[in-house]
């Protein structure tokens, strides 16, 4: 007899699932925080002087600091959204699961990026009344450079899980191929944001084009497209489970 879903040790899709909606989550309460609260997009040139950057914190002193606490709470959701991802990179990886540890140690580092960005801009909010407006524009470009310069660590998960899929050996795989080019693609899209230090002006500024504005958008698409992947394998793998039930797992044994 097939155990309820709460006490089946192999999987709880409720968990799961809830995990894999904390993605999405994420991009909305960032959107919130990033576009009518902050008012940060568009994004602030960084051309503009001490003295409009101090203006520009000042005048929406309140609306900042609330947009930025809502991101930091939003910045947590990058683990448990990952740590799906993390789980099905090692079903697919056979052997020493090398890729699945590597993984792991840049889920890690991508948390706290999301929590030092929303951290700089509400320093600057805080006593931008007060404070030198040098000050408050350091606050604001430290801000940004977490935001777009914190970039190789994301790329390298997105490599390391194509080449995941790309070594899959399961029958049925799990992810069809095209998800591993889609990955390498949203990798290379993060590299323009290496070029913030060298440009002021430009695509390559960190208020560009190519640095932050098309990476975001492709960012926001890897999430929804791998968002609606996650569930569908989930799915996927209760349907199995109940249709065998007596039958061990076929996964890995646990890291």
């Amino acid at each position: 007899m097939m155990l309820p879903e709460h006490l089946d040790p192999r999987l709880n899709p409720k968990i799961q699932r809830a995990m894999v909606w904390s993605g999405p989550l994420l991009v909305v309460i960032m959107l919130i925080g990033l576009i009518p609260l902050t008012g940060f997009i568009p994004i602030p040139s960084p051309l503009l002087t001490s003295d409009q950057i101090a203006t520009m914190y000042t005048e929406r002193q309140v609306a900042i600091r609330i947009g930025c606490a809502l991101m930091m709470i939003a910045g947590a959701f990058w683990a448990s959204w990952n740590a799906v991802i993390v789980m099905w990179m090692r079903r697919m990886e056979s052997g020493y699961p090398s890729l699945t540890f590597a993984s792991l140690c840049c889920v890690g580092y991508g948390i706290w990026p999301f929590e030092a960005y929303p951290l700089s801009w509400a320093l600057a909010a805080f006593r931008s009344d007060e404070i030198a407006p040098d000050t408050t524009r350091m606050l604001n470009d430290a801000g940004w450079y977490f935001f777009v310069f914190t970039w190789p660590p994301y790329a390298l998960f997105c490599y390391m899980f194509a080449a995941a899929i790309l070594h899959d050996r399961n029958t049925p795989a799990i992810f069809p191929r095209w998800v591993a080019y889609l990955n390498v693609f949203c990798g290379l899209a993060l590299t323009p944001g290496i070029l913030i230090a060298f440009f002021k002006t430009g695509p390559f500024a960190y208020n560009g084009i190519l640095s932050v504005y098309i990476p975001l958008a492709v960012f926001f698409v890897w999430i929804v497209v791998m968002t609606r992947l996650m569930l569908k394998a989930i799915t996927v793998e209760q349907a199995r489970l109940a249709a065998a039930p007596s039958e061990p797992s076929s996964a890995p044994a646990a890291i």
